[in-house]
């Protein structure tokens, strides 16, 4: 299985997104679109081996990445509120 299709198989299967692929490897949408593209660079190693993971666990990934956004979303609703009653 080739790059591309690994990516293409994980956001299918698993309907994770560019950005949340991204940001689970620490690396930006672009270097990720590099990739797949044949261009500048490959994963390492390590982020090879967390692709392998994400395409075994995707479900389990997805559901924390899915968590950790809403809540990242309540802090800054919560923040927003306090810097306007402020």
């Amino acid at each position: 299985m080739t790059l591309d299709e690994l990516l293409a198989e994980l956001k299918h299967r698993h309907h994770l997104t560019d950005t949340e692929i991204a940001a689970t490897l620490g690396v930006s949408e672009r270097t990720l679109h590099r990739w797949v593209a044949g261009g500048t660079g490959v994963p390492s190693p390590a982020k090879a081996k967390v692709l392998v993971a994400m395409f075994n666990h995707g479900d389990e990934i997805k559901q924390k990445l899915d968590a950790l956004f809403e809540g990242l979303l309540k802090m800054a609703d919560t923040e927003q509120t306090q810097n306007a009653s402020g």
